[in-house]
């Protein structure tokens, strides 16, 4: 299957925050990124008054159905500090299902995590030499 995440950072060291979250996503064995896009900086969208976020997206391959997935990243917040205080409040890390391989999927703990103003937003900032006909154009540059 193929799915599409969204990472976004906006506590702490931001870059690093998404570096680990990329690693620890490509350390899971039924996981293959097949593509990462660059690192846009934009401003919160909601919530309390926070810092801007630093957001890439990335592609990728797995084995796993988009519960199994979900759960996996949400792991991944959880090991990288990620506390759910506030909503739409500050983060080290948030990652987002935003694509399962053309599915619509209705689940309890499995709704859309982004808003298409998120997404458009996104898609805004990203200059038209990176998009595809997703939005996005991914690069495999961002491993440390």
């Amino acid at each position: 299957m193929r799915a599409i995440v969204a990472l976004g950072s906006n506590l702490g060291d931001r870059f690093e925050y998404l570096q680990k979250a990329v690693n620890e996503i490509n350390s899971v064995e039924e996981i293959e990124i097949s593509k990462i896009s660059s690192v846009y900086e934009t401003l919160p969208v909601g919530g309390p008054e926070q810092g801007n976020y630093l957001n890439a997206v990335i592609s990728l391959v797995t084995e796993l159905e988009a519960d199994e997935l979900l759960l996996k990243l949400l792991l991944i917040e959880l090991n990288l500090g990620r506390q759910r205080e506030i909503a739409w409040g500050p983060r080290t890390i948030d990652l987002d299902l935003i694509w399962f391989e053309d599915q619509t999927i209705n689940l309890e703990n499995l709704m859309p995590s982004c808003s298409y103003d998120f997404i458009n937003g996104l898609n805004l900032c990203i200059p038209n030499s990176e998009k595809t006909p997703y939005g996005f154009n991914f690069r495999n540059h961002f491993y440390a």
